[in-house]
């Protein structure tokens, strides 16, 4: 805890500089998902918001995810959910917010069967985190790609095919040279905003408890996004796509019983798709009120507001019930 206190300390005394600057990032982000796919197997296109937006001032954070924004106040350690369509909000320490993630999560776990249940705990994972060496300048900003790969696989019932990993999820991230920070005002802020939460706050622990919560998810899959931010402070462009490889080995055993394939089908594409990229970087002056709830907004509890966040989870999970 004392190594913590100092580090927090040290951060706050050397990044003070660095923290008084404003920084604004906007993203775009597309979703798409497979055309063959049945309505509610997949969250739909407008669950994904298309325009992300992150603002930076002093020790304050703000993200507008969408579905919800969120504050995050680094110096008196407490978090704002903010429900804008309903005009409430809840605030927490980040500790309490943690543990009612992990509530809200566990509360939207589909009830299976026995039979089901099994084969989900049989579920396992491995991830791979590689530097690709392609480069690219995205909005005037010399980036470098990594890519991280996640394997997952688990025992199928009897008479579906298994050859290889159930499902396989490529990501690539486009992120900014270490030598651009110097360069780039907003890159730099971002890296001093990021190592003064990272001793404060310790995001990366919140992560690996959200990931408990992920049937068979490898333990290194926490490390690798560790690493991976480690890599850059901003994230100038990426792109997800999820695969099930043995969609080729299920559509020969539907061809061998005559049963007629989607329209559609083609089992190498994904299943879904994520491109998001970066279209706004500024060290405008941000408002300070960007960072209070409206006045007319009612204060609710975090469990009120986790449920409208995890609605559209839970909406998928009872679709494939």
């Amino acid at each position: 805890m004392r190594s913590l206190q100092r580090a927090a300390l040290l951060a706050t005394v050397f990044m003070a500089p660095v923290l008084r600057a404003d920084v604004t990032v906007r993203y775009k982000n597309d979703f798409q998902s497979a055309s063959f796919l049945p309505a509610g197997a997949m969250p739909s296109k407008s669950s994904v918001p298309q325009l992300s937006v992150m603002r930076l001032k002093g020790s304050k954070a703000y993200a507008d995810l969408g579905a919800f924004s969120s504050v995050i106040d680094v110096g008196s350690g407490e978090i704002t959910l903010i429900d804008a369509d309903h005009k409430k909000f809840a605030k927490a320490p980040f500790k309490d917010y943690e543990n009612r993630v992990e509530e809200a999560l566990a509360a939207i776990k589909p009830v299976l069967s026995p039979e089901a249940q099994k084969t989900l705990d049989s579920m396992k994972s491995s991830v791979a985190l590689k530097k690709t060496g392609r480069t690219d300048v995205i909005q005037g900003v010399q980036a470098e790609e990594t890519e991280m790969t996640v394997l997952i696989d688990m025992a199928l019932p009897e008479g579906l095919p298994q050859a290889g990993p159930m499902m396989r999820v490529v990501m690539q991230f486009w992120g900014a040279r270490p030598e651009e920070a110097p360069r780039v005002p907003a890159i730099r802020q971002l890296a001093g905003f990021s190592a003064y939460n990272s001793a404060v706050m310790n995001p990366f622990e919140m992560i690996e408890k959200t990931l408990a919560h992920v049937p068979g998810m490898s333990q290194d899959f926490a490390p690798k996004l560790r690493e991976l931010a480690s890599n850059s402070p901003l994230l100038l462009k990426s792109h997800v796509a999820l695969f099930m490889p043995m969609m080729a080995q299920l559509a020969q055993q539907m061809e061998k019983q005559g049963q007629p394939l989607p329209a559609g089908f083609d089992p190498s594409a994904p299943l879904i798709e994520l491109n998001t990229e970066i279209v706004e970087m500024s060290v405008d002056a941000i408002q300070d009120s960007v960072f209070d709830v409206p006045a007319d907004f009612e204060i609710a509890s975090f469990d009120e507001i986790l449920k409208t966040v995890t609605a559209p989870a839970a909406a998928v999970g009872n679709a494939k019930k």
